[in-house]
């Protein structure tokens, strides 16, 4: 391969060099190697440094995370021990009332010491998450029912006679007596009340007036059915305040006392029935005063 020719020219004379192509190759090679080389080292440290960087973004950000992962511990802890308390509360509710207490694996949360964040891991704290949040839901669904049930004792409650359904002197009891007429030994069927002519008898519990009539030895009688099997009964009236199919509530005026049918003197014939029993009115009257509407 022949020569390459440069010419320099330096004022009036030319100077000719002639390179061998072998050697021009070679330093080309040579400036194209230290070329490429300084662009690797550059990239290398362009990257290492973004690493770097990357790296100090990702400790902050595991930082905030674990802070974060702390915080919600701590107040998973807090919810553990408000959900025992409710548990308590929940039991305690149902002993009193009566209700069939909790039972199974679903009960209370347990309660433990302070989370070591170091040792826990997220997936430790969003299983907990789901724990409580079970417990909770049980805990709501506990006290839909304990509201029913309280609902329906409310409710049962108010239709249970539980005051006198007159202002008066108790005198003849529940049970066997001689009988004012006969002299003879009678069981008597209700609890006697005397009191002034027209003094006002009062509804002892919420029901319908089912009888509004005269019956024979009751006179005047008033009829209410309270449901649930329990029904009263009030004889020897003056007069009616109510009629047969009315809805009466607890302290509402039905009657007046009287002496009508088989009576020696003024008085209510007071007789309360438990599912087609007559049992002693006594039994079912907690306040002797009697508030009138």
């Amino acid at each position: 391969m022949g020569r390459l020719s440069f010419f320099l020219i330096a004022g009036r004379r030319t100077i000719r060099i002639g390179i061998d192509p072998r050697i021009l190759g070679a330093l080309a090679t040579i400036v194209f190697a230290v070329l490429t080389g300084f662009g690797i080292f550059s990239f290398r440290t362009a990257q290492k440094a973004l690493d770097i960087k990357r790296l100090a973004s990702l400790k902050s950000e595991n930082q905030i995370l674990r802070s974060r992962i702390s915080r919600l511990a701590n107040d998973l802890e807090e919810i553990k021990v408000l959900l025992a308390d409710i548990y308590k509360t929940d039991q305690s509710i149902r002993l009193t009332y009566g209700i069939e207490l909790i039972s199974g694996d679903l009960k209370s949360p347990g309660i433990g010491g302070k989370p070591d964040v170091e040792m826990r891991e997220v997936g430790e704290v969003v299983k907990e998450v789901d724990r409580l949040l079970a417990a909770a839901k049980f805990e709501r669904e506990s006290f839909e029912e304990i509201n029913k049930h309280l609902i329906n004792k409310f409710k049962i409650l108010a239709h249970t006679p539980s005051i006198m359904p007159v202002n008066g002197i108790l005198t003849s009891g529940f049970g066997p007596r001689l009988d004012p007429f006969t002299g003879r030994m009678r069981f008597h069927e209700g609890q006697d009340i005397a009191a002034p002519p027209g003094t006002p008898i009062v509804a002892p519990a919420n029901g319908v007036v089912t009888v509004v009539k005269r019956k024979k030895g009751y006179g005047l009688t008033i009829e209410i059915d309270h449901g649930y099997g329990i029904k009263t009964r009030y004889a020897h009236c003056m007069a009616a305040k109510v009629s047969s199919g009315m809805r009466v509530k607890r302290g509402d005026v039905i009657g007046m006392v009287g002496n009508s049918g088989r009576a020696t003197g003024p008085h209510l014939h007071y007789e309360v029935h438990i599912s087609g029993k007559k049992v002693n009115p006594l039994n079912y009257i907690i306040r002797h005063e009697v508030v009138v509407d």
